[in-house]
């Protein structure tokens, strides 16, 4: 059965795109087939890969303002072994002017490529959004980055008001996989207080690899990678953090 994972906080800059784009590369390390979809009107994670967004004639826009398209005419497959479904900067028109009643939008989309692939994942936008709320219900499971900073605690908290009411009504069986601290700078006093606060209130959530806690580095390598268009996994295979993402694909290809 094909898993469905949102990768979603209500938080700026916590890693949200190099999760969820390191995530696909390193399961389709792992052998499986992989979309990825961008949910997010800036359209990062099809920068991340190369792709020139302000180019593009179709997106995942065009699945949500267009009657009878195809969405595997939309898909585009990438230069690392797994597809996409790009988004452009007319998606954020289109999430402002979405209405409660439109949280269902995107599940039937997913649901007509599921067969094709493995995993699904979806990057989601930061903000208090109907189209991140879409992609809640949509999913099968969700995967909370959250940047290793005090100011990112009332983001969680907010991600899991939006999961609980969503598990209430269109989704009871959305699955919250883990909370992934992100950008650990482990010689700081702040990332071991923020790190010790999750885990005193969400340790179950915290994700481990041979009892070790899952998280990803700061890395400057992560960043450079996004520059050059691909993946840190393979930008920069041997460094710190890509072998965090290697470690969480590991992990989430292990879950049931």
């Amino acid at each position: 059965m094909t898993k469905v994972y949102a990768i979603a906080i209500r938080k700026g800059g916590s890693g949200k795109t190099t999760t969820a784009v390191n995530l696909a590369k390193g399961l389709e390390q792992r052998g499986k087939h992989i979309l990825l979809i961008d949910l997010d009107p800036q359209g990062d994670a099809g920068k991340h890969l190369g792709i020139k967004t302000r180019e593009l004639k179709t997106s995942i826009n065009t699945l949500f303002t267009q009657i009878g398209v195809n969405p595997l005419d939309i898909i585009q497959p990438t230069n690392f072994g797994f597809d996409i479904i790009p988004a452009t900067k007319d998606l954020d028109q289109t999430d402002r002017s979405m209405v409660a009643s439109q949280t269902g939008l995107l599940k039937p989309i997913v649901d007509a490529l599921a067969p094709r692939y493995d995993y699904i994942i979806m990057d989601t936008r930061p903000a208090d959004s109907i189209l991140s709320i879409n992609a809640l219900v949509a999913a099968t499971h969700v995967l909370i980055p959250m940047q290793a900073e005090y100011l990112a605690m009332d983001g969680l908290i907010d991600t899991f008001a939006d999961i609980n009411n969503v598990k209430r009504g269109l989704n009871p069986n959305l699955q919250v996989v883990g909370i992934l601290p992100t950008l650990v700078r482990n010689n700081t006093n702040l990332a071991k207080a923020v790190l010790e606060d999750v885990g005193e209130h969400y340790e179950r959530l915290l994700l481990r690899h041979n009892d070790q806690l899952v998280s990803i580095r700061n890395s400057v390598k992560l960043s450079e990678a996004v520059y050059d268009g691909q993946p840190g996994i393979t930008y920069a295979p041997d460094n710190e953090a890509a072998k965090d993402y290697i470690k969480l694909a590991e992990v989430i290809d292990a879950k049931e």
